[in-house]
């Protein structure tokens, strides 16, 4: 079965890289966008910055059309691959579990993020520009214990490896 995997499109002139964003005139235009197209679902919204990639910003969201995540290049590791909180999880990808619903405001949460903590994980802010929208039913919550009374609940693992592309409701690309 073909999987036809959606793409929109959101221009934001204002939101440039190297560049401090208004997180919350930032944040309201995707939280928009996400809500008139994934309204009444549950995902895991996963962002991503082109810039991570050796390709352009289209070859990526292809390659990701193609195989259902960013990370089809499986000789690439991430930056937290090494780290032991992470070893043997088996863990696919982090993404932030949440319900779309008419009162959703999440996304200025996830462009200050990269913006503000990217630099203590990779040395660099993040500029999303593309947002991967799964189906919250075809992953699985891997628990990540940070501290004694910290668990994250941002690792997931696809149910099904070899159909990721099924899991992924829609791409967003930040122009």
């Amino acid at each position: 079965m073909k999987t036809i995997i959606p793409t929109y499109e959101i221009s934001i002139p204002e939101y440039v890289p190297n560049t401090k964003p208004n997180y919350k005139t930032i944040g309201k235009k995707l939280d928009t966008l996400i809500k008139k197209h994934f309204l009444g679902k549950t995902v895991c919204i996963r962002a991503v910055g082109s810039q991570d990639h050796t390709f352009s910003h289209d070859e990526v969201i292809q390659r990701i059309k193609n195989t259902g995540t960013d990370r089809y290049d499986t000789t690439k590791k991430s930056f937290w691959e090494n780290d032991k909180v992470y070893l043997k999880k088996g863990i696919d990808m982090f993404a932030c579990l949440q319900e779309i619903t008419k009162d959703f405001h999440f996304m200025h949460e996830v462009i200050k993020d990269f913006y503000e903590s990217a630099p203590g994980d990779r040395g660099f802010t993040v500029h999303v520009n593309i947002l991967l929208l799964y189906d919250a039913s075809k992953l699985k919550m891997i628990p990540i214990k940070y501290a004694k009374d910290d668990i994250g609940e941002d690792a997931w693992k696809f149910n099904d490896s070899k159909r990721k592309k099924e899991a992924l409701l829609g791409i967003i690309k930040i122009k």
